[in-house]
């Protein structure tokens, strides 16, 4: 296993090393021996395993507000996906920028983000299984959806042109960032 952080200080590369012979293969996408070493401490709260169906399906930008921000690791189990954490740590020099990772299961890579991010996902293929752990139980309460497009952000989303874009209303019509700033204490 392999942590390495990005230019977003907050989202770390997790390459995994798969132990495999003629059987197939096992992969650990946590083990908290490499994940201390890289600085890293996760207590899981929840362990969620996320189905997509087909590409091309937008999630997010959703948060969770104080006191429910969450630490996040997302595994690709099948598929490939294109995840994007916002940064929106306040006192942070990167607030605002967002990051983005192709998490690929045929490369058994992960992502790990730190407290205080937006997330979304584009499936980039049919069948997108994701585990993810969070460090923190999720309210609904504290849950916030953000504008997906929204131009303060400006993410470069790589939306397949020759399939239409699937997403639940909640997430197709959020609010801009400027209209949910202060729920979010920012």
């Amino acid at each position: 296993m392999r942590i390495t952080e990005r230019a977003i200080k907050g989202i770390f590369d997790v390459e995994l090393d798969p132990a495999a012979d003629h059987r197939g293969w096992l992969i650990k996408p946590f083990d908290a021996r490499p994940f201390a070493a890289a600085g890293l401490t996760a207590e899981w709260r929840q362990v969620i395993v996320q189905f997509t169906e087909h590409k091309n399906t937008l999630k997010g930008l959703h948060h969770q507000a104080e006191p429910f921000l969450e630490a996040k690791l997302i595994a690709p189990i099948e598929g490939r996906c294109f995840w994007v954490s916002v940064d929106l740590r306040h006192e942070s020099p990167t607030f605002g920028q967002w990051g983005g990772a192709v998490l690929d299961a045929d490369k058994r890579n992960s992502l790990y983000v730190s407290r205080g991010f937006a997330h979304g996902c584009l499936t980039l293929s049919d069948h997108v299984n994701l585990l993810i752990c969070a460090d923190n139980d999720y309210s609904p309460d504290h849950g916030v959806s953000i504008a997906w497009n929204d131009p303060t952000f400006a993410i470069d989303w790589p939306l397949l042109a020759d399939t239409e874009v699937v997403m639940k209303a909640e997430h197709r019509d959020a609010p801009p960032f400027a209209a949910v700033r202060g729920k979010l204490g920012l």
